[in-house]
C-alpha cells in the first residue's frame, strides 16, 4: 500500500510512519536522513538491517549529532514535516 501526495513521489505506509516518527523524535526541528534511517530501523525490526549496520557501524538515535546532514540551504516542508535539504533531495 502506498500514500500519494500530488506532485510528490508515493510513499509506502511504513515509510510515511517512519517519517512521522522521525519528526516526533526531533521535536520541531528539521528531520534529516539519519533520523529517517533510524526511524525505519525502529519501525521494521524484522527487516534485514544487519547489512546496513555492518557496513555503516551500529547506529541508534543517540548517534544523531555524529551524522547531521551537511547540506546548506533552507529547510523544506513536506506534509507539515520540516526536512533538511539533504533529506528533501533523497
Amino acid at each position: 500500500m502506498s500514500v500519494s501526495t500530488p506532485g510528490l513521489a508515493p510513499f509506502t505506509v511504513s515509510a510515511l510512519d517512519a517519517l512521522e516518527s522521525a519528526a516526533e523524535t526531533v521535536a520541531g526541528g528539521a528531520v534529516g536522513t539519519f533520523d529517517i534511517l533510524t526511524a525505519l530501523i525502529a519501525g521494521d525490526p524484522s527487516g534485514a538491517w544487519e547489512r546496513v549496520q555492518l557496513h555503516a557501524s551500529w547506529i541508534d538515535v543517540g548517534d544523531r549529532n555524529r551524522f547531521l546532514d551537511a547540506s546548506p540551504g533552507p529547510e523544506v516542508e513536506w506534509s507539515g514535516i520540516l526536512l533538511t535539504p539533504t533529506a528533501a533531495e533523497g
